[in-house]
């Protein structure tokens, strides 16, 4: 059985942390429910990213597009919220983009691209099967943390390296 209390109070403190890191002018909001905690923020407008947790899983949301993680918490609480809550965090940078694709003003897919260093990869969501009667559209997050690291590195081994650090 999972402890809630100890899960919830990582994931406040991580989400307190990142609140920490970013611009206080910037439209965010920790909410609590019964069995769910999330984090919400706008890290640029139509960017609507959200990190959440229950007893069993813990997930980001991106433009009303989620990806739960089931977790097995007892194996590590704190290292699987904090390792997803880095996640999250690159998702609001200016490495990481939405791309929507739309027809006649609806959206009928979307999916994050995130910059590796020499290419943009997909990490969340899909593009439609046959997308050449799609609109496509970039929406690109554009925050900046102490911790973002040097443009001028391209090796995306070294990239992991400097952000772990």
């Amino acid at each position: 059985m999972n402890d809630w209390e100890t899960i919830r109070l990582i994931f406040v403190e991580c989400a307190e942390e990142l609140q920490k890191k970013i611009p206080r002018s910037l439209n965010h909001r920790l909410s609590y429910e019964d069995q769910k905690v999330s984090f919400w923020i706008q890290a640029c407008p139509g960017f609507d990213s959200k990190i959440y947790i229950t007893p069993e899983l813990i997930g980001t949301c991106v433009d009303k597009d989620q990806c739960d993680l089931s977790c097995d918490f007892d194996a590590g609480t704190e290292l699987t919220i904090r390792f997803t809550f880095d996640y999250f965090e690159s998702l609001l940078t200016k490495k990481s983009r939405l791309c929507r694709w739309s027809k006649n003003g609806t959206i009928y897919s979307l999916s994050i691209d995130q910059w590796d260093g020499i290419n943009w990869m997909n990490t969340q969501g899909n593009s439609p099967k046959n997308s050449k009667d799609y609109q496509k559209e970039f929406q690109h997050n554009d925050l900046n943390f102490d911790t973002e690291v040097n443009n001028n590195i391209l090796d995306f081994s070294e990239l992991l390296a400097c952000e772990q650090n």
